[in-house]
């Protein structure tokens, strides 16, 4: 089959392929560009960037990526930080301004290692000496250093100029790292190594004997360091006392013979320590038993025994005390003073009072004695063996006293004082006091120096009151017949009391006249009597049934006007005892 082609396609290819010739060609973008690419840096140093755009420089905005890496200004000059962790890799960004054909552009800024170097890197020196050290950075444009000491204070210290101290005290031998850090660059430091010498103490650990009350000097050496003293101390339960420079001495008492055990130890390294013994020589010392204050002394003392009366400082006082009332003891129901000493031998001595003691020393020239109170610690003793009781105490008490040798405590002797109970008694104890009157109670403390009483009413002030010496009076108001318990109690021993009961009187109340008659309008006067309550106040509160008319306090009852004929009852109640009341019948009759 035959085909027929047009010629028009081709005649417009041909057409088209000319206009295309005719067209200019399209350019490509020249890329924006910073010089360097790369830079390298030192911290606190700067660099100057430039941004290019084929052949001419471009006007771009500059920035560093990264807060803390740096600045760049206007112009792509760039400032490193003055300090921070190196080496580091940061990206500084040139963009194009919004009327160029825009784009961005990148360069490295390398910030270069910080390096530090400590001289000299070993040394060695004894405790408590110098040495000065140097530091050397590179890589930054801040040189300085901070100097510090590994461990702290307790190895030594050293100056912000690298002037380093050894510790005045320190173990050796033993080493001391000195380090230098860089201010620029934290994260780097450098270490110099201190060897400090070994310290030597030499003593004579021979046993040293000692005589009671006489020094002895003691000896030690220290070697391998400048300062050469030593320090002295006494083992936990050694007796005595060492002074700094090592004179030991006995203590004023003790029990012998004894062994002391000296401690010495190098003030530059107290790890450097001696143990010293010491053997204090036995004492002999006989004690007697003191003779009671007021008993008769038989004999005469040894020849060439200086002894002391405790008591010569007794201060004198006067006792109201004269005798004790001992219930309990039937060999002793009644003790007479001044010594209180009872037939059964014991020794008493009142609530408040105060005994004075005697002690003797013999065969020894310290014939001091301590004076001390035994177990319970009821009451005070003096120096001088003056013992004073308290003045307030739950009694009955038993207490020891305790005189001990100061030239051998193991020597002491025991006194024992008896407190005997404070009684508290009356001549009677009932009384009668009918309302609005008073009455004075009574009561007396026996076997205290303290006689004064405190005093209460059982119950409350709705019984009464009392004052403080001992007067009683009735409340305004209260029911009776009745009975209040009024409570004496001793001051000196609040846990003795006595029990007074005062008798209240019944009262009555009475209305005059019982049956009254009173025209609407008019007064009519009801009186009232208080059989048995002479002196009561007879103040009353009426009441009326039913509530027709009006009454006065002073029982004056008025009829209303124009009532009808009817009768009032007429109610009177006793204010100070309101159990008591009274009732009149008023009848109220017509004009």
């Amino acid at each position: 089959m035959n085909r027929t082609y047009s010629p028009f396609p081709l005649l417009f290819l041909v057409a088209g392929a000319a206009l295309l010739a005719q067209r200019p060609a399209v350019t490509a973008p020249v890329p924006l560009r910073i010089e360097p690419p790369t830079a390298r840096c030192r911290l606190g140093d700067g660099f100057q960037f430039r941004a290019r755009l084929g052949s001419r420089d471009a006007t771009v905005t500059w920035r560093v990526e990264g807060a803390g890496n740096g600045t760049i200004t206007s112009s792509g000059y760039y400032q490193a930080p003055p300090s921070g962790s190196t080496p580091a890799s940061l990206r500084v960004i040139a963009s194009l301004d919004a009327g160029d054909a825009g784009g961005r552009a990148e360069g490295v800024v390398q910030l270069l290692p910080v390096m530090l170097a400590v001289t000299p890197e070993e040394a060695e020196l004894p405790v408590g000496e110098s040495a000065q050290f140097r530091a050397k950075v590179e890589g930054a444009g801040d040189l300085r250093v901070a100097w510090s000491v590994d461990g702290g204070a307790a190895n030594g210290a050293v100056s912000e100029s690298g002037f380093f101290t050894a510790p005045a005290r320190f173990t050796t031998p033993g080493t001391i790292m000195v380090r230098a850090t860089s201010k620029a660059d934290p994260t780097k430091s450098s270490t110099a190594t201190l060897r400090v010498r070994p310290v030597e103490l030499r003593a004579d650990t021979k046993v040293v004997p000692v005589k009671h009350g006489i020094g002895q000097r003691l000896v030690a050496e220290v070697k391998g360091a400048p300062n050469a003293a030593v320090e002295w101390s006494l083992q936990e339960g050694s007796q005595g006392r060492i002074s700094p420079n090592g004179l030991y001495k006995t203590p004023e008492s003790m029990a012998t013979p004894a062994d002391v055990l000296v401690i010495v130890r190098a003030a530059a390294d107290p790890t450097k320590m001696a143990t010293l013994r010491l053997r204090v020589e036995p004492i002999q010392v006989n004690i007697g038993v003191a003779a009671a204050r007021g008993e008769k002394r038989r004999g005469n003392r040894r020849p060439g025994v200086v002894g002391r009366i405790a008591n010569e400082a007794y201060r004198t006082t006067v006792p109201s005390v004269v005798r004790l009332i001992i219930p309990f003891e039937p060999g002793d129901m009644f003790v007479k003073g001044p010594t209180f000493r009872g037939k059964s031998g014991k020794q008493y001595a009142p609530l408040g009072g105060t005994v004075a003691f005697d002690a003797t020393v013999l065969n020894t020239t310290d014939d001091r004695v301590n004076w001390e109170i035994v177990g319970n610690p009821i009451g005070e003793i003096s120096g001088d063996g003056i013992y004073r009781i308290p003045e307030k105490l739950a009694t009955p008490q038993v207490v020891q006293i305790r005189a001990t040798s100061l030239a051998d405590p193991t020597k002491a002797v025991v006194q024992t004082i008896n407190i005997p109970p404070v009684l508290v008694q009356a001549q009677r104890t009932d009384y009668l006091c009918p309302l609005g009157s008073a009455v004075q109670l009574a009561a007396v403390v026996e076997n205290s120096e303290n006689r004064k009483l405190t005093w209460l009413v059982e119950g409350g002030e709705r019984f009464g009151t009392v004052s403080a010496e001992g007067l009683y009076r009735p409340p305004n108001s209260l029911t009776t017949p009745a009975t209040v318990l009024v409570k004496a109690t001793s001051v000196a021993d609040p846990s003795k009391s006595l029990t007074l009961r005062v008798a209240v009187p019944a009262l009555g109340l009475e209305l005059s006249p019982e049956r009254a008659e009173v025209r609407a309008g008019r007064l009519v006067r009801l009186k009232v009597s208080i059989p048995g309550g002479k002196g009561t106040p007879s103040e009353v509160t009426w009441r009326l049934s039913p509530q027709v008319g009006e009454i006065t306090p002073d029982g004056t009852y008025h009829a209303p006007e124009g009532v009808m004929p009817q009768t009032v009852q007429v109610t009177a109640t006793l204010a100070a005892d309101p159990s008591k009341t009274a009732t009149a019948t008023v009848k109220i009759t017509g004009r």
